[in-house]
């Protein structure tokens, strides 16, 4: 089996991890790799070599003067992002041996063209709805969900029900210091966490 695993483009995959998000894209795909599952990971410049990753950082051609004088479009970089992930739809398009989709990109783009992919697509919700993701998940029946929380689900069930995938803990990787047998665990404190 073979998976293509989009991961958002705004800080590398790579230890030391710029937060959690970083975090479950990497162990994600080491996981899935351990047990046997090709991965092709598409995610932002900089990212650990030892994932493979497939660079979203395309640059398209320069945006003429005029184009940038119209004060109602988005900044570059935003635009740039948007053609990135357009990119790597086209590539995944392209790709008969790719079985499935996982999206973690935080990107509207993804979802909204998911349904002209072959292969199955799964968005992973991280985070509170945002005004550019809900709308395509509301148009968008054939893209699927899961939430990290309970929290995270009840957020969007207003237009998707997620099933809800609670991220994981590699209980080898952390063991026990000569404190005890008692766990500290620290993070942001927000609501979509509970």
């Amino acid at each position: 089996m073979k998976v293509a695993l989009l991961a958002h483009d705004r800080f590398p995959i790579r230890a030391p991890f710029a937060g959690g998000h970083e975090s479950f894209t990497w162990h994600l795909t080491r996981e899935l790799r351990r047990q046997g599952i090709e991965v092709v990971l598409f995610a932002g410049p900089g990212s650990d070599p030892a994932l493979g990753a497939e660079e979203l950082g395309f640059t398209p051609p320069p945006i003429s003067e005029r184009a940038r004088a119209d004060v109602s479009m988005p900044p570059g970089a935003q635009v740039e992002e948007t053609v990135a992930y357009l990119g790597a739809m086209r590539a995944l398009a392209a790709r008969p041996d790719v079985d499935a989709v996982h999206n973690n990109s935080l990107h509207y783009l993804p979802i909204a063209l998911a349904d002209t992919l072959p292969q199955p697509f799964v968005t992973t919700l991280h985070s509170p709805p945002t005004p550019w993701m809900e709308p395509v998940l509301d148009l968008n029946p054939r893209s699927h969900t899961v939430a990290v929380s309970a929290a995270v689900a009840e957020m969007w069930s207003h237009v998707t029900e997620a099933r809800i995938i609670r991220n994981g803990v590699d209980v080898d990787a952390w063991s026990f210091g000569p404190g005890g047998d008692h766990l500290v665990w620290m993070g942001r404190i927000v609501p979509e966490k509970a």
